[in-house]
């Protein structure tokens, strides 16, 4: 399978945190856990690229950086 059908390394391995992470807590602590992945994959490398190929018409190269 192309690794690219995948998508974004970091964010689906956020995703799957937070969802395991949403079995036990209360909801205000899942949403303060999102917010912090949310500031933190808005800094890396993949969303740089995703944008630039969104941009360019291109499907995106994530490298998990």
């Amino acid at each position: 399978m192309d690794d690219s059908l995948l998508g974004p390394p970091l964010a689906l391995q956020a995703i799957k945190a937070n969802l395991n992470a949403s079995l036990g807590p209360a909801l205000e602590s899942i949403m303060e856990d999102e917010r912090i992945a949310q500031r933190w994959l808005f800094t890396t490398a993949d969303v740089r690229e995703g944008v630039t190929a969104f941009i360019e018409k291109r499907a995106a190269r994530f490298k998990g950086e």
